[in-house]
């Protein structure tokens, strides 16, 4: 072969001109297109972007082919990167067999098992995926990416152990890795190890302090922990980054109800309501603040709201009895405890409640 062309395709392809190599050696006469001629026309073609006609051409050198790992590497990138990753897998693999030692080719067929196992995990098929997704942690060096994934799929299965092994070998690996903090927080948080959360949480700030999830995320671990006066301070600096989120002023109303700060718990409650009008908790736990005020009329008004919103809640029924009752309008209250009977036929503390009160008005 001329040593020329060979010169002339790999100073074409060291500055990116795949095009002019497959001019140049589509000009050549077909006599002379040769093994390695055509590997490097597939490697120009795969280059464009054009892997249907890159496999193509190494299929048309497979008998040359089956003992060379390159060649065995080349179709398996084609079609990796045409999003067939069960194909590539398996010609990865025969590449590794024949070169044990390639690091890109483990690097490329961890690719494959994380992306394989991905796609079986976003179908519902997390078994699977999850021995594809650990396949491709034996092939890296890079296994942060593929822990966290990992971790996700079993915090959506609620293993949360299982995803608390993950994301500690992301946290060997990498402390500061922000991800894998949020993450860890919240696994503890849902597995109601609130003190452990917190401290994620804490270092997600440390961090990146301009995220006020996170401010409110710490609030809420605070608060399981009965530091409510923290949990506002925390609630506080997550509506100064973030001013239009509807849940960071009901939990630090919330907050404010436990610590008897009721005038300001409803100030929250009102700018929770304001910015989202729908939100049914809103309103229950503006309603309770305001029976404890004795505002009946407006706990009233709360309740009925949310009845406006969903009708089938049974602690509704229940509360407005109760404020019907402090209002002394007893057959309101009966008829609000038969349709909290209607929704749980079984609830003995509402039907003695309703008994109660049966008793008051017989009286």
């Amino acid at each position: 072969m001329d040593e020329n062309i060979l010169t002339k395709i790999q100073k074409h392809h060291d500055v990116d001109e795949h095009q002019k190599i497959i001019d140049l050696i589509s000009r050549l006469n077909q006599n002379d297109l040769n093994y390695e001629l055509t590997s490097l026309l597939a490697r120009a073609y795969s280059n464009i972007g054009n892997f249907d006609k890159s496999i193509s051409l190494l299929l048309s050198v497979k008998e040359d082919g089956e003992y060379d790992d390159l060649w065995y590497s080349r179709l398996a990138h084609n079609n990796l990167l045409n999003e067939e990753f069960v194909i590539a897998k398996d010609l990865f693999l025969n590449a590794l067999t024949l070169n044990p030692k390639n690091q890109r080719t483990k690097e490329l067929l961890s690719a494959c098992y994380y992306l394989i196992g991905k796609e079986l995990c976003d179908n519902n098929q997390c078994d699977e995926g999850l021995i594809e997704l650990h396949n491709s942690l034996e092939h890296t060096s890079s296994k942060v990416k593929i822990y966290l994934e990992i971790a996700d799929v079993f915090i959506s299965l609620h293993r949360y152990e299982d995803a608390l092994t993950s994301l500690k070998n992301v946290i060997v690996v990498e402390p500061d890795n922000l991800l894998a903090c949020i993450n860890l927080a919240f696994v503890y948080y849902n597995s109601r190890k609130f003190n452990e959360s917190l401290l994620y949480y804490e270092r997600a700030i440390e961090l990146d302090n301009k995220i006020g999830y996170h401010y409110y995320n710490r609030g809420r671990c605070l608060f399981h922990l009965g530091r409510y006066e923290e949990a506002i301070d925390s609630y506080t600096k997550a509506i100064e980054i973030v001013p239009g989120v509807s849940d960071f002023y009901f939990e630090k109303g919330k907050s404010q109800v436990l610590l008897n700060r009721n005038d300001e718990s409803l100030i929250c409650l009102e700018k929770a309501i304001e910015i989202d009008p729908k939100q049914i908790s809103c309103y229950y736990l503006k309603s309770m603040v305001q029976y404890l005020l004795n505002h009946y009329e407006e706990s009233l008004h709360s309740l009925n709201t949310i009845i406006g919103l969903d009708a089938n809640i049974f602690i509704v029924y229940v509360s407005k009895a109760e404020v019907l009752i402090a209002l002394e309008e007893y057959s309101e209250a009966l008829e609000c405890y038969d349709i909290a009977m209607s929704i749980d036929p079984y609830n003995e503390t509402v039907a003695d409640s309703r008994e109660e009160l049966l008793a008051i008005i017989g009286d």
